[in-house]
């Protein structure tokens, strides 16, 4: 996998237990972990803090959005990042990045997440929170780390009242699509946009 907009998450379970579990199964992984290697990966998840990004966090995260949104510059992604991680956000509706760091204070991934007033195939009678983007770098694929972000997203949109989470993606990005639903997404609808310009 290279990067999943929006939508990037890795891992397929959620949790100590599972992930244990997830060590041996072989039916369900392509290749099997020895005891060792597992211990190894246990080792790496305990050693990461998972928190909400800081002002000092904006030139490492600058860097990752722009691997996972390369359409804008790094530099564009700081000028964004600055305000919204000194408090100004830009809507009017709460919203949260939080990052995965490593035992050496490197940012191995971050999840954003807003609540939406509505989203397609959700309650329209409450919000829901929203995935606007999930990274992970690729050394730190597969151990979780997606996993770990989401359920944070997950609970942060709890706290606000959420009941439903929702994301998105592109049509054509199946590795995005595999992803949410190995995360419990369900696909609620497809479309395609269109623009005139007058």
């Amino acid at each position: 996998m290279d990067r999943i907009d929006s939508r990037f998450p890795l891992g397929l379970k959620v949790g100590r237990q599972a992930f244990y579990r997830s060590c041996g199964n072989t039916a369900s992984r392509s290749r099997t972990l020895t005891g060792s290697a597992c211990a190894d990966m246990m080792d790496s998840m305990d050693a990461l803090l998972m928190r909400q990004a800081k002002p000092e966090d904006c030139h490492a995260l600058a860097g990752l959005r722009h691997e996972l949104w390369s359409d804008a510059s790094a530099e564009e992604h700081r000028q964004e990042l600055a305000s919204v991680l000194a408090g100004e956000t830009p809507g009017t509706l709460p919203s949260v990045i939080l990052i995965a760091e490593n035992a050496s204070g490197q940012i191995v991934g971050f999840v954003e997440a807003g609540l939406r007033s509505h989203a397609d195939g959700c309650d329209p009678a409450r919000p829901v929170g929203f995935v606007e983007g999930w990274y992970v770098v690729p050394d730190w694929r597969r151990k979780q780390v997606g996993a770990r972000l989401l359920a944070e997203a997950e609970a942060w949109a709890r706290a606000k009242g959420c009941q439903e989470m929702a994301s998105d993606t592109w049509i054509d990005n199946v590795d995005a699509q595999r992803a949410h639903e190995a995360m419990g997404f369900e696909v609620v609808g497809r479309c395609v946009n269109y623009r005139k310009r007058l």
